[in-house]
C-alpha cells in the first residue's frame, strides 16, 4: 500500500490509519513529498483549480514509484509482498494523486501504480471534476469525507463521478484534519472502515457490517458499481 501525504503534511501524519491496513497484512510504503511541511514552492492555486496541468504535482508520482521500486528491489521487504496486489492511499492532495494515477489523468498512465484498491481520505478533487476524468478510474475507490470537512461537497460530486465499484464513507464531526495526527478527537471508525475495505477488496475477505450500515461516528455509507 503507498501512502500519499497531504500538501504541507508529511510520510507520518496518518500513522494510525497506516498501522490499521499493517495490522491486515499490507506493507506500508509512505515517501516524504517536496511540499512537506511548510515548503510554498511548489504551491498550485488550491481555490481555483483550473490552471492546473498534467504535470502539476507530478512529482509525487515520482516519489511514489521511486518508493516501490526500492522496496521491490530490496532483499529484505522485496520477498514480503506483491506488487501486483497493489493499492494507493492518500489525504487531501494524496487523494489527488493515487486518483490521477489510475485514469483520472492520462499522462499519468506511464508510471505503472495502476492499483486494485484506493482510497482517498478528504481527497482534492476540483480540478478532476469538470474534465469528466473521474469516469476514467476503474480500480474500486473509497472516498471519506466529513460534516466539517470543507471537501465535502466536492468529494460528494466525485463519488457520482466515478464510474467504478466504490463506497462513500461520511463521518459525523469530521473536519478535513481529521485523517491527519493534528486532529485530536479520535476516529476508530476511520481505521476500521480503511481497513476493512482494504481487506475485503485485496484479499477477498467478506464485507465487514462497519461498511453495511452507519455505526459510531459514521453519518452515511454509500455504494455504488
Amino acid at each position: 500500500m503507498l501512502f500519499s501525504h497531504g500538501f504541507r503534511g508529511h510520510n507520518l501524519q496518518s500513522a494510525h490509519l497506516m498501522l490499521a491496513l499493517a495490522d491486515i497484512g499490507c506493507l506500508v510504503l509512505a515517501p516524504n513529498h517536496a511540499d512537506r511541511f511548510t515548503n510554498l514552492s511548489q504551491r498550485q492555486p488550491f481555490g481555483g483549480p483550473t490552471g492546473w496541468q498534467p504535470d502539476s504535482y507530478r512529482a509525487r508520482a515520482d516519489d511514489l514509484a521511486e518508493v516501490l521500486r526500492a522496496a521491490c528491489q530490496d532483499r529484505s521487504l522485496g520477498p514480503t509482498f506483491d506488487p501486483a496486489r497493489l493499492g494507493l492511499c492518500g489525504h487531501s492532495l494524496g487523494g489527488y494523486v493515487c486518483l490521477a494515477l489510475n485514469g483520472a489523468v492520462p499522462a499519468w498512465d506511464n508510471f505503472g501504480l495502476q492499483a486494485r484498491v484506493l482510497i482517498g481520505f478528504s481527497p482534492y478533487v476540483r480540478p478532476l471534476l469538470d474534465q469528466g476524468a473521474l469516469t476514467r478510474v476503474a480500480a474500486p475507490t473509497m472516498l471519506q469525507t466529513g460534516t466539517q470537512d470543507a471537501l465535502s461537497p466536492a468529494a460528494t460530486r466525485a463519488f457520482d463521478q466515478l464510474s467504478c465499484r466504490r463506497v462513500l464513507v461520511h463521518f459525523e464531526g469530521a473536519a478535513h484534519t481529521s485523517w491527519t495526527g493534528l486532529e485530536r478527537r479520535p476516529f476508530p471508525a476511520m481505521e476500521k472502515t480503511t481497513a476493512a475495505f482494504a481487506h475485503h477488496i485485496l484479499h477477498g475477505q467478506p464485507l465487514d457490517p462497519c461498511l453495511q450500515a452507519p455505526t459510531d461516528s459514521v453519518r452515511q455509507i454509500r455504494w455504488a458499481d
